[in-house]
């Protein structure tokens, strides 16, 4: 029996219309006939180009979708969509710099987007992104329409700033372009989601610079703050904080040299192994590598110098397993966010794996009762879990960065020392975990709740500033 295909057809989109129909179908041969009938009518259509092109990417086509993405681009360029998946088919191809070059001339003549239209009388906030090492990489999850994501130096927003209750406009800084225009959008509160400052350490550079040009105007994590969270950095300064160990952490270039004469060069560091390796600038544990020898080492530094990897953290590793209900051996991260300067729990995560990840909770945490209960009661009173000292410790260490919105991720050792993981707003808050953990869900609405004070908190400040 043939297959039906249902068509929702809109004014203006019947050609594009018929072909989300066919992809989402698997009809794929079908699309592409029907693009190259359309095209024959109208060869300069933009919609109609990147319907070839999206027809030729689920079919795995990426060097000639390449070709149909850049000449849509060419025709409309003022078109994101288009001008992302461009540069994601480049990432597929290991084109890093031509990706590069796509976003950077789109985004410094095409900065601002917008997020959430809001109400009339709704604040408006101009939310801040950075566009240096951030990557737009395909999503080849999807059955449908060729689709992309980001990923880099940012924090995500979705559940910090509901839909309808702000005017968001973002504001994507590339090649020092918020200097550079007068078309800044007004707004009442300037909300910086720029985090990592090695992967966006310009764009950080970029916003201080803006900043200091307006030195009342009101923002959430001023770019200098966040400057001062680079891993080395803070090895430094949370290691001279009494009751807090942060692993030795250096920050290491090969500078030109190979695999074995940069492994030596890491021997005179005096860091035993094993040790851990990840480029900078990266999260999810993507480049992140246990090495328990220097020709483990070599072999590290030779992969990824093939994916252009120039700059690395050298971290000390640091086993603090504890032992379980079940007599087996367990690594432990806890998360805090501190948000205008109080703290709020947000995983307690056990896993048998050294390189603890949320993508992990259901292959472990979801089949042992124990580690839930151990969760929920860190959540419900994280003072009592992790004790009083502790705690109070952990307060400072929040305080101290300065930030309005960060996340510190880290263990309590034996001794109730803070064994301290990474501290910076490179963190991802979500209601994800929730649909399987729903112990968690008020304390991941409690965490959104206290982002919204913090804003309403920061604007009522921006008003009577203006007013007095």
């Amino acid at each position: 029996m043939a297959l039906t295909v249902k068509i929702r057809r809109m004014p203006g989109r019947s050609a594009t219309t018929l072909v989300d129909a066919l992809i989402s179908a698997g009809r794929n041969d079908e699309a592409s006939a029907h693009c190259r009938r359309a095209l024959a009518e109208q060869p300069e259509n933009p919609t109609l180009l990147r319907d070839a092109a999206d027809v030729l990417l689920v079919q795995g086509r990426y060097r000639e979708a390449l070709d149909f993405y850049r000449r849509a681009a060419a025709r409309a360029p003022g078109d994101q969509e288009i001008h992302e998946l461009l540069a994601a088919v480049h990432w597929k191809l290991d084109e890093a710099a031509a990706a590069r070059g796509v976003l950077a001339d789109f985004f410094r003549a095409h900065p601002i987007q917008d997020w959430d239209r809001g109400r009339d009388d709704s604040p408006a906030i101009l939310r801040l992104s950075g566009l240096d090492a951030t990557i737009c990489r395909l999503d080849e999850r999807t059955k449908h329409r060729p689709a992309t994501h980001y990923r880099g130096g940012y924090f995500l927003t979705t559940h910090l700033l509901p839909r309808g209750r702000y005017r968001v406009q973002n504001w994507t800084i590339a090649q020092d372009n918020i200097n550079s225009r007068a078309d800044v959008p007004a707004h009442d509160l300037l909300l910086n989601t720029i985090a990592d400052a090695d992967a966006e350490s310009r764009s950080l550079l970029a916003l201080s610079a803006y900043m200091k040009a307006r030195p009342t105007m009101p923002i959430v994590n001023h770019p200098d703050r966040v400057l001062t969270t680079t891993r080395d950095q803070n090895a430094r300064r949370l290691n001279a904080i009494e009751g807090v160990l942060f692993p030795r952490t250096e920050r290491f270039r090969p500078d030109g040299a190979g695999p074995e004469a940069a492994a030596a060069r890491v021997r005179a560091l005096g860091l035993a192994y094993p040790l851990i390796v990840r480029e900078t600038g990266t999260h999810t544990g993507r480049t992140v590598a246990l090495v328990e020898s220097e020709a483990k080492l070599v072999r590290y530094f030779a992969n990824a110098a093939k994916k252009g990897g120039d700059e690395f953290y050298l971290i000390e590793f640091i086993d603090e397993r504890f032992v379980g209900p079940d007599g087996k051996s367990y690594f432990n991260k806890k998360r805090v966010f501190c948000i205008d300067g109080r703290l709020y729990p947000v995983v307690s995560h056990v896993d048998r794996v050294w390189n603890v990840h949320g993508h992990n909770r259901l292959a472990v945490m979801k089949k042992n009762p124990w580690m839930q209960a151990q969760e929920e009661q860190y959540l419900a009173d994280p003072a009592k879990s992790i004790g009083g000292k502790t705690y109070r410790i952990l307060e400072d260490l929040g305080a101290s960065v300065g930030l309005d919105f960060c996340g510190v991720d880290y263990a309590v050792r034996r001794d109730g020392t803070l064994l301290v993981f990474e501290m910076n707003a490179a963190m991802r808050h979500s209601h994800d975990h929730a649909r399987n953990f729903p112990y968690m869900r008020p304390f991941m609405e409690s965490i959104s709740e206290a982002f919204a004070v913090m804003l309403t908190r920061k604007l009522a400040a921006a008003r009577s500033q203006n007013t007095g």
